[in-house]
């Protein structure tokens, strides 16, 4: 272990070691408060550093370091407060040997004098009756250098004592949690990219395997989130009767997380470090319930030979299917597995021949299409396949379309138990139909359309959306054509860089202002419409009323601000028409939208315009005003007429769900 005497810190750092949100960071930073909050040891206005050690001692004084003491935050909060930086790996595994050698206490008082010294021996003797207590004793006396011969050691197991029990397992999930953000995504599969804590899809899983008996298998287990859900529920429910829980990853570290999670939650389980997909590590097991969150479309080199790939060998280039065929390897005759795949395992003409042959052999029970931003980092519907033994096969598959349900994970398992559901959409569909249409498994294409199923619902939709067209054609009908008078005046063609140098004008581009900043309007508000407002906000860099703000990559976009009190963002630039009495900035910003100004770009795909090179035709001041107001008028037209657009749209795709769904 490095020393490292002065640790430097983010806002958001400071906030997780306090304990606090972002904002009240924010907020010392930038209020009178006392003692004076720490100035800035580094780095620069768009992200400062802070000395850790100088944060500390501030929140000493007020006090914030110690308000998560009875929380299981306070465990990663006394770890923060080391003055040596550990590896972010180091604090999860620190964290979890130490609440597993506290959990061997069992409400003996902490030895004054070294109190961690106390919680290695503790784990050191129980290695003679658990050899899953090793790790735990490795990992303290790796770190009794550091934390059993100073006062560190007594700091982190203060805030230990203060965690009940029943708490502990929650203070290990918040540090996994918490040093998943400096971990980032780790190459290959296991520990932070497959079974993070705090997991929906573990969570669902765990919740479909709620009531499963015998042996629970995860072949990618990772740091153990699914089955540690599980073991949680299982303890909640002594009726279930003990289990044989199992897990197999690739990833060492992620193995040793999960062995201890597993003492923590004092279950026994087995625990391997092992690549199934290349070798089965236990042809003879034999699993009740399988449960699976693998990587997807990863690379893999498969053995031809291997038994496992009975309904047919997956391409090189994607191990998707595999996982399941492992799965069905080793589910016992009436066991059930829960694999997670991506939605195109569903429907790619790839997996078509395996999918087939899984369809045909009876081995496909159900398939859940999942709602997005399930998984920590895709936002794509995932799937949840339901596998048995052809043994034991289906006529017919049960689909559910889940892809609209806010939290399945509270429901699947009903769905699955009744065959119903009144939140998701479902379908029973024989296997000879699927079979005739190359065994396309996406919910989508076999279920009716939940919010639509129902011939009433397709009647008031048809009803409602032809009195919106009425009411869009009404209010267009009522707008009139708008004329412009002929100009009587010759423009004097100018440029945006010649009102600058007379003072007509003021320009300013915008710069990355603060996140914790509101009102920060970007390129993109301005091609789509300024948002509303928060607030206002003030200061000589926030906008006026009447300010004109532009976006120079094509296509120019130019809008007014009409209430003022907003920050500007990067690539927007400010202008403000100081003397009115020659510029109309209505006028202004239509003209730098005007045809001509395009062939002022340069670049490659992204084009851009110098805004200064922009040219605007200057004409008296009350034409400038009745061109304003001409083009303002077209604009309001074309906004009416878009709206009778989408709403004949509407009533079309109406009308065809009435003819669709027998209503009348």
């Amino acid at each position: 272990m490095n020393e490292n005497p002065r640790v430097l810190v983010t806002p958001s750092e400071i906030a997780e070691i306090a304990g606090v949100s972002r904002g009240a960071v924010t907020n010392w930073r930038k209020r009178p408060v006392s003692p004076p909050f720490p100035q800035p040891a580094s780095g620069t206005q768009g992200k400062l550093l802070y000395d850790k050690a100088d944060i500390i001692e501030w929140l000493d004084a007020r006090k914030h370091g110690d308000q998560s003491a009875s929380t299981p935050d306070s465990l990663w909060t006394a770890l923060n407060k080391l003055p040596t930086a550990l590896p972010a790996t180091a604090y999860g595994e620190l964290a979890l040997a130490l609440c597993c050698a506290h959990s061997l206490r069992s409400g003996e008082q902490a030895h004054a004098d070294d109190p961690f010294g106390q919680l290695r021996e503790l784990a050191s003797a129980a290695t003679d009756r658990d050899p899953a207590w090793t790790i735990v004793a490795e990992i303290l006396s790796e770190h009794h250098a550091f934390l059993g011969e100073n006062d560190n050691g007594k700091a982190v197991i203060a805030a230990l004592d203060t965690i009940p029990d029943t708490q502990l397992s929650d203070a290990v999930d918040t540090v996994l949690h918490r040093m998943a953000g400096p971990l980032g995504r780790i190459a290959g599969y296991g520990m932070n990219e497959h079974g993070v804590t705090g997991s929906r899809i573990a969570t669902l899983l765990a919740a479909l395997a709620s009531d499963a008996r015998g042996t629970i298998y995860d072949p990618a287990c990772g740091i153990g989130e699914t089955l540690t859900a599980i073991a949680k529920t299982r303890t909640t429910d002594p009726q279930l009767g003990d289990v044989r829980i199992i897990g197999h990853d690739i990833n060492e570290d992620a193995i040793r997380i999960a062995r201890m999670r597993a003492l923590l939650v004092d279950v026994p389980a087995t625990f391997n470090a092992t690549d199934v997909l290349k070798e089965d590590p236990d042809p003879e097991l034999r699993a009740d319930t399988i449960v699976c969150e693998p990587p997807f479309g990863v690379p893999w080199e498969p053995a031809i030979s291997d038994q496992r790939w009975a309904y047919g060998v997956p391409s090189p280039k994607n191990a998707d299917l595999a996982w399941i065929q492992h799965a069905l390897a080793h589910l016992t005759p009436s066991g059930r597995a829960y694999i997670i795949t991506p939605p195109s395992t569903l429907y790619s003409v790839v997996h078509a021949p395996i999918r087939s042959a899984l369809v045909k052999r009876g081995c496909v029970e159900s398939i859940i299409l999942l709602p997005p931003k399930m998984h920590l980092h895709t936002s794509i519907p995932l799937a949840v396949w339901v596998l048995r033994q052809p043994t034991n096969p289906v006529d017919a598959v049960l689909f559910i379309d889940a892809s609209d349900v806010t939290t399945p994970e509270k429901h699947a398992h009903t769905w699955l138990t009744t065959g119903k559901s009144d939140e998701a959409a479902t379908a029973l569909i024989p296997i000879v139909d699927l079979l005739a249409n190359d065994s396309i498994l996406n919910p989508r294409r076999w279920t009716t359309p939940h919010t639509e199923a129902h011939p009433e619902t397709v009647v008031a939709r048809y009803h409602g959306t032809h009195r919106t067209l009425h009411a869009a054609l009404e209010t267009l009908n009522e707008t009139t054509t708008p004329q412009l008078d002929e100009l009587t005046t010759v423009p004097r063609i100018t440029t945006i860089k010649e009102l600058a140098e007379h003072g007509i004008i003021a320009i300013e581009l915008g710069k990355r202002a603060p996140t914790s900043q509101s009102n920060i309007v970007t390129a993109r508000d301005i091609r789509e419409g300024l948002p509303a407002q928060s607030g206002r906000s003030a200061g000589k860099d926030c906008t006026q009323a009447g300010d004109i703000l532009v976006t120079t990559t094509l296509p120019i976009n130019a809008v007014i601000d009409h209430h003022g009190g907003r920050t500007v963002g990067p690539n927007v630039y400010r202008i403000r028409v100081n003397d009115t009495r020659q510029c109309n900035p209505e006028y202004l910003a239509a003209c730098l939208t005007g045809s001509w100004n395009t062939r002022f770009a340069t670049g490659g795909a992204a084009q851009r315009i110098s805004i200064r090179d922009l040219e605007i035709p200057l004409v008296m001041i009350d034409e400038q005003h009745r061109v304003a107001a001409t083009v303002r008028q077209t604009q309001q037209l074309a906004q009416k007429a878009a709206a009778v657009a989408q709403a004949a749209s509407d009533v079309s795709s109406a009308i065809l769900d009435m003819a669709r769904y027998g209503a009348s």
